[in-house]
This record gives structure tokens, C-alpha cells and sequence, in this order.
């Protein structure tokens, strides 16, 4: 593939790495990110968050003229949103996504976006969030869905080894159009080294990430709670997890090997990596 130019929506832990990656990959790559203090930091030269290696491949890719930080959107060929979708509560006092970011992200694309670009989802959303990325697009640019392409790519990094994810985990791609997953998928190639990137539709592909979220927190659950039993008990939670996985179909998470004080008195519980 030959080079894109790439802009990056939100440069926080997962869009400032992404965009490192690609510009690394040799790819031109435009961040944009609402906060100017940000904005500012990068472009002095220093990244504004704590990851491994990152600051060394940042500086290489900026000294290569393959970066550079923005506080205006930026027109683009591939346009790539990762902010965040934190929780709030509805009128029922239940926790819903705020999709406020994501709906901000994609009436800024599309104010730039022309016929034939490809707008990429990659924040973790609720299934149908693409379609309605898709709809917002369409709306704010006047061009019909018929005329980019529009895909959800869920990010799948563990903070500390974003860098090395990113190019070795497997990727899930999903779009309503063969030809857009095929085009985010020509791209993710070129920097996913190890891994393989998966084509499905966006729909699959929103409920996916929800999916091994959920398999994580249940799995790390079990394990504090069996941690809290063994306390009880006084038996080693390390040496009970180790024999339980040694039957073939159980995989319990293994703990951190240190322990802290909880609110549970005295008692000291288990904190899970999720990885």
C-alpha cells in the first residue's frame, strides 16, 4: 500500500500510539486532538502520556516529518477516531456509553471528509454506534453513505505494551461494505506485523470487543473473589488457581503477585493484570 495520509481523532493512550504506529509504518499522519495544551506538549517535541518506548519511536517519527499535532481538523484520506466513551447515568439511573465524544468526532470529519475516504471507528461502543457514526458523517458532509467508506476496528491494547500490541495482536475489522473492511484491512496490514487482521461486519465486530470485555472482568472477578475465600480459609490462592488450570478446559486468570489492603478490614485481595 502506499503511503496515506492519516488523521487521528483524540491523541490520548490509544490514539497517540496508533498514529506513532502508522507513522512509523511510513504513513503521513496528522493528529488532532480539541485540547491545546496537548497539542502543544507534542509538538515541543514530548508526549503528554506515560507508555513504554513510546517517546523514543515518537521522537523517530517526528524527526522523519511523519507527524505532527493539530488543534483543527486536518482533511485527510483515512480518518481514524479514538476517543474515549466513558459512562453516565440515563433518567433511570442506569450506566449507559456517552457517545457525546463520538458523535463530536464524527460531525468534525464530517465538515473535511471528500468521496472515497475512509473513516474508521476505534473507540469500544455499543453495536449499532458505527451506523450512527455513519449517519453523522453522512449528514454533516452532504455525501451519501454510497460515497466513503465508513468502519469499526475495535482497539485491543494493554497500557505498557501498547506498542508491541499493536503490532502483534490480531485485529477485528467490520463494516456494512466488503470493499470499506477491505481497504481498512489493506491499511492495518501495513503495521500489524504479527498479527491478523479478521473481516466481519461492523455490528459483529462492535459486540466482539463488548464480548472479551466482559469474558476479562468475569474472569478477574473470579479470581478476587476466590482470593477473598482463600483468605477465609487460609489456604494459597497462587497454588489453588495454578492446579485449577491444569484441567484442560479451565483457564482461571492468575493474580498479581502482590497483595494490598482493601475495605474488607484486614483481609488483602487479589488484583487481576487484564491483559
Amino acid at each position: 500500500m502506499k503511503e496515506k495520509q492519516i488523521t487521528v481523532l483524540g491523541l490520548g493512550y490509544i490514539g497517540l500510539p496508533t498514529s506513532i504506529v502508522l507513522a512509523k509504518a511510513g504513513h503521513n499522519v496528522k493528529g488532532y486532538d480539541p485540547n491545546e495544551e496537548v497539542i502543544k506538549t507534542l509538538n515541543s517535541g514530548k508526549i503528554h502520556i506515560v507508555e513504554n518506548n513510546l517517546q523514543k519511536v515518537y521522537t523517530e517519527v517526528v524527526e522523519a516529518g511523519k507527524f505532527k499535532a493539530y488543534a483543527e481538523i486536518q482533511p485527510s484520506d483515512v480518518y481514524i477516531i479514538c476517543v474515549p466513551t466513558p459512562f453516565k447515568k440515563n433518567n433511570e439511573n442506569e450506566k449507559i456509553a456517552d457517545l457525546s465524544y463520538v458523535e463530536s468526532a464524527a460531525k468534525t470529519v464530517g465538515k473535511v471528509v471528500k468521496e472515497g475516504d475512509l473513516v474508521i471507528l476505534e473507540s469500544t461502543v455499543p453495536p449499532l454506534t458505527t451506523k450512527l457514526v455513519t449517519e453523522i458523517v453522512e449528514k454533516e458532509s452532504g455525501l451519501s453513505r454510497e460515497k466513503f467508506h465508513s468502519v469499526h476496528c475495535p482497539e485491543r491494547v494493554l497500557p505498557g505494551r501498547i506498542l508491541y500490541e499493536l503490532e502483534h495482536n490480531d485485529r477485528i475489522i467490520g463494516s456494512q461494505k466488503r470493499e470499506s473492511a477491505e481497504l481498512a484491512k489493506e491499511l492495518y496490514d501495513t503495521f500489524v506485523k504479527e498479527g491478523t487482521c479478521y473481516i466481519t461486519d461492523d455490528i459483529t465486530a462492535e459486540m466482539c470487543k463488548l464480548i472479551e470485555n466482559t469474558y476479562r472482568d468475569v474472569n478477574i472477578a473470579l479470581a478476587n473473589e476466590l482470593s477473598i475465600i482463600c483468605d477465609k480459609l487460609g489456604i494459597d490462592v497462587f497454588n489453588l488457581i495454578e492446579l485449577a488450570n491444569k484441567h484442560p478446559r479451565v483457564n482461571i486468570l492468575k493474580p498479581r503477585s502482590w497483595r494490598r489492603r482493601t475495605l474488607f478490614g484486614n483481609r488483602s485481595m487479589v488484583y487481576c493484570r487484564k491483559v
